[in-house]
């Protein structure tokens, strides 16, 4: 046995990648009669660098304190930014009993970016408080990975990490702060969270706004919608953010997101219009989906038949049927006769989705001789 492990400590210290790889397969499959030989690897000044990753990625199976302490003191020894990430990975795969090691990595500044991140992969939370203790570094890298790390958690104590995070100078860290706050929405008031957030929808960072959007959107407070509105209406507004509105006040499905949607709807580009109809189309409530059809249906007759609604109109159509209300029949039935071909099948399946067979409504024979002569002419 001991030779056979000899023979694959020298394989793993020769050959290509993919040889290696195997080759350390193989050591792994010694047990912890190959943690000496790998040790002596991984601490070896004059092996090649590739040959300790191999070695240090391997003794991260290991969930022993000599491995651990034999990782952490490399650590700490090496200035090698690869064997650094290797030593990281390796603590990260020991899991919980390589916590306080990592946590003690973190007094060093040189250290602190790879030890934060082997935490932040250990998904324990004992390494809540450690994490914690170093949300203030310098380095915007270390405060992202930090905040990211908190999204796992629902720990109250994050709670002003998370706000200053919000304000961070580095786009990078404003959004992992927002993605952590979902975490402490438990823990917070909605009014409170719409205070946290409205200011942000001035970012200079769109995608920061964006997802400040998409997180007002999961709110039910008031002053949320009637924020997404505003922003929707100020005319500055790049068209990606106005979507991104409406999708949100989709989410909200309220009566005052819906009327947002139908203010949103006047002046409006097509791409907009066509979220509007979308987020219509997924109203549940009864009322809401009746408010929905009338003003689709007042939509529709505003609207110009030109090709470049083409698309626009059908969509329109099509959810009236969606919606199911029986006061879209008279508009759908007038439609069957359009000068759209695409919006009169579409007018077609509308009926079908009303319980009502279009070849069966009275002279529509009539309607579709009417459409084919419009169409001949």
């Amino acid at each position: 046995m001991v030779g056979e492990l000899t023979i694959a400590i020298e394989s793993l210290q020769v050959g290509d990648f993919h040889g290696r790889w195997d080759s350390a397969k193989q050591v792994q499959a010694f047990g912890d009669e190959a943690i000496p030989e790998l040790l002596s690897l991984v601490q070896d000044d004059d092996q090649d660098w590739d040959v300790r990753w191999f070695a240090a990625r391997s003794l991260g199976q290991w969930d022993q304190p000599q491995v651990v302490a034999a990782l952490v003191a490399l650590f700490s020894k090496t200035n090698d930014d690869d064997l650094h990430s290797a030593l990281g990975e390796a603590l990260t795969q020991i899991g919980p009993s390589a916590i306080q090691a990592l946590t003690e990595l973190l007094a060093n500044p040189l250290h602190r970016p790879v030890a934060v991140r082997a935490l932040a992969n250990i998904n324990h939370g004992a390494t809540v408080a450690p994490l914690l203790s170093v949300a203030d570094d310098p380095r915007e890298q270390v405060r992202a990975t930090v905040l990211n790390a908190l999204t796992k958690f629902s720990e109250p104590q994050a709670r002003s990490v998370v706000a200053r995070g919000i304000e961070d100078p580095s786009s990078q860290v404003r959004l992992a702060a927002l993605r952590a706050l979902v975490s402490l929405k438990p823990y917070l008031d909605e009014e409170e969270l719409v205070t946290w957030l409205t200011p942000r929808l001035g970012d200079i960072n769109l995608e920061v706004v964006r997802q400040v959007v998409y997180l007002l959107g999961r709110l039910e407070a008031l002053s949320a919608t009637e924020a997404l509105v505003t922003l929707a209406q100020t005319p500055t507004t790049p068209e990606m953010l106005r979507v991104a509105v409406v999708q949100s006040l989709g989410w909200q499905a309220t009566p005052v997101a819906v009327n947002g949607l139908i203010a949103i709807w006047t002046g409006a580009t097509v791409p907009v219009r066509l979220e509007i109809i979308r987020a219509l189309s997924l109203l549940q409530p009864p009322e809401l989906r009746a408010t929905a059809t009338t003003h689709l249906i007042e939509w529709l007759a505003e609207l110009p038949t030109t090709v470049a609604l083409g698309r626009l109109r059908q969509s329109m159509v099509l959810t009236l049927g969606t919606l199911g209300q029986e006061t879209a029949f008279p508009c759908l039935t007038d439609l069957l006769i359009d000068e759209d071909r695409g919006v009169r099948l579409h007018a077609e399946a509308a009926l079908r989705s009303l319980g009502v067979d279009p070849a069966h409504l009275p002279l529509a024979q009539n309607l579709t001789q009417r459409a084919i002569a419009k169409e001949q002419s």
